[in-house]
């Protein structure tokens, strides 16, 4: 996330880091934060978010071996530093940004998955030359960060969203009771746990639709819902749209 105008705080775990103007800011998956901006009409707030599935893209990093070891650094170990100040506009991350926006807005659907690609390959070695998060002093992402109990479960559905699943399964597997599960979760996320399913379910589903030419009756299938009618009662409900639909846009 970079802040082109606004100020406040973001608390990430015990954290609080001040963010203004010029701030770019990294989140790990899963990784619970908040983030409190003071605004008004004086002070407006104005950023920008790119947001991906690491594991979509790992495909693009691997051929880059220290690339690679940085990317699995950022995504699963634990990081000294996660903010990046007093970036200006006229930055290269800003004007890479900038450009890759121009390029996706007027590429084909079917392209916009390479060229994000290629974003993230290059913003990726931009914060690996200036030293971002200064990952050489951590010695392995196998020395992640303690993760709170509403990650644990975040991680599990994130394997697991496209099968059809019980309370119980992840009660079992992550030795939580069912009680705790559903309480812990919406008290450190502020939703239900199905409700954060269904939500990854349909975010899978629309990109599905871009990029895929599969039936929406098998993206249905794919993601999690097995009834065809019920998928599309649900995906119009949080999209908007119905699949279809969203396919034509």
């Amino acid at each position: 996330m970079y802040i082109h105008q606004g100020h406040g705080h973001i608390t990430v775990g015990d954290q609080v880091i001040d963010v203004n103007p010029g701030t770019l800011f990294y989140f790990q998956p899963f990784q619970l934060h908040r983030v409190q901006m003071n605004v008004s009409l004086s002070q407006p707030y104005e950023r920008t978010i790119i947001s991906f599935e690491p594991s979509v893209f790992t495909s693009y990093i691997d051929p880059f071996a220290h690339l690679a070891d940085y990317y699995n650094q950022l995504w699963h170990g634990e990081l000294p530093n996660q903010s990046i100040q007093e970036l200006t506009e006229d930055s290269e991350l800003c004007r890479m940004y900038e450009f890759f926006a121009r390029r996706l807005a007027q590429c084909k659907k079917t392209e916009s998955q390479h060229e994000f690609g290629i974003l993230v390959l290059r913003l990726l070695q931009a914060l690996y030359d200036i030293g971002f998060t200064d990952t050489k002093s951590i010695a392995t992402a196998e020395s992640s960060r303690l993760k709170r109990h509403s990650e644990s479960i975040m991680a599990w559905i994130e394997v697991h969203y496209h099968e059809t699943f019980t309370l119980s399964q992840i009660s079992e597997e992550l030795h939580l009771t069912k009680t705790y599960i559903s309480r812990i979760f919406r008290e450190e996320t502020g939703t239900s746990l199905m409700g954060f399913v269904t939500a990854r379910r349909i975010r899978q589903a629309s990109l599905l639709l871009y990029e895929t030419d599969l039936s929406i009756e098998q993206i249905g299938e794919k993601v999690g819902f097995p009834n065809f009618s019920y998928f599309c009662q649900v995906f119009k409900k949080h999209v908007g749209l119905s699949p279809n639909q969203l396919r034509k846009t």
